[in-house]
């Protein structure tokens, strides 16, 4: 049996934490760019357009009603390309009939699986509001670059997403997540440390090889990779003493309870100082903003 991705009568049940910026790229997708914030909104008829603002600004503590995920759905542009169970899955919803979710309550791996996807999501949604929040603008970015194809050795990169940022300088930003709470609890474990390492180094190989063999190749990308543990971030810091780089690479430090980023380090660059943190900028206070006028979206070049 074919399986139908837009069957908007199938069950589902909350596993997931809601991706926010996957969830505010569907919503540009089945907005449209024919249309604004404004119009589709009225065409959705459940929301306003400022609480269409909020969600692009990651300002969202629940997975969205299904009347309203019914509703962008229905009303999406016919090129979105945005099927049903994908703009569930971004609030965090999937197939009650999933594999993922079938004895979940008895299947240890399952569990351990779940828990391992939510905190990338949450990494990546913290990372997100911490720039929203300082008044950054960014758009999300393939993890994969024409340019690579050209490259001498081959050595493609690897990250878990990337953004696109404006008017800054690298102006792509990739970032991988280093984050498995089943494994993080074992690190007094001295071989689990040692995992640990190594799991780092074989995800980055590409990256520092690239960043000797061909560092004019990175000079427009940020490569940072992020921690929701703080023995794992020391870990991999130790490991990387003593190296110094040619390009703008990082290890970031996020506290999942807190929801915020709590240190970045970057590897000592050949002579030059270290760049400022974008995670050390003041943060904007938005509710004043508004009285003002219409908020910025986190993403640039959409129209609100």
């Amino acid at each position: 049996m074919v399986e139908d991705y837009n069957d908007m009568k199938r069950e589902y049940v909350a596993a997931l934490v809601p991706d926010k910026m996957k969830l505010a790229e569907c919503i540009n997708r089945a907005k449209g760019e024919s249309r604004t914030m404004v119009e589709f909104a009225e065409k959705c008829g459940v929301i306003t357009a400022s609480s269409f603002s909020r969600i692009m600004h990651g300002n969202m503590t629940k997975p969205l009603s299904r009347e309203l995920i019914d509703a962008i759905f229905i009303n999406a542009v016919p090129t979105a390309n945005l099927t049903y169970e994908e703009l569930m899955r971004a609030n965090g919803m999937i197939p009650a009939d999933s594999p993922a979710v079938k004895n979940l309550d008895t299947d240890e791996w399952r569990q351990e699986h779940l828990e391992y996807r939510n905190a990338r999501i949450k990494i990546k949604n913290c990372i997100q509001s911490e720039l929203i929040n300082r008044g950054i603008l960014f758009r999300p970015h393939s993890v994969h670059f024409e340019d690579e194809r050209e490259l001498k050795y081959g050595l493609r990169t690897r990250a878990h997403f990337c953004y696109e940022m404006h008017d800054k300088s690298p102006k792509y930003w990739a970032i991988s997540v280093h984050c498995d709470p089943a494994e993080e609890r074992k690190l007094d474990n001295e071989m689990v440390c040692r995992r640990y390492k190594r799991d780092y180094i074989d995800f980055n190989t590409n990256l520092f090889l690239r960043d000797v063999w061909e560092p004019d190749s990175l000079k427009e990308k940020k490569n940072s990779a992020a921690f929701a543990d703080r023995k794992g971030f020391e870990l991999v810091k130790k490991m990387l003493e003593g190296i110094t780089v040619n390009s703008e690479i990082s290890l970031i430090l996020v506290d999942l309870d807190k929801d915020e980023v709590i240190e970045e380090y970057f590897l000592p660059r050949k002579g030059k100082k270290a760049p400022a943190s974008l995670f050390e900028m003041s943060k904007i206070d938005f509710e004043a903003d508004e009285e003002g006028g219409d908020l910025e979206p986190g993403m640039y070049d959409e129209e609100v």
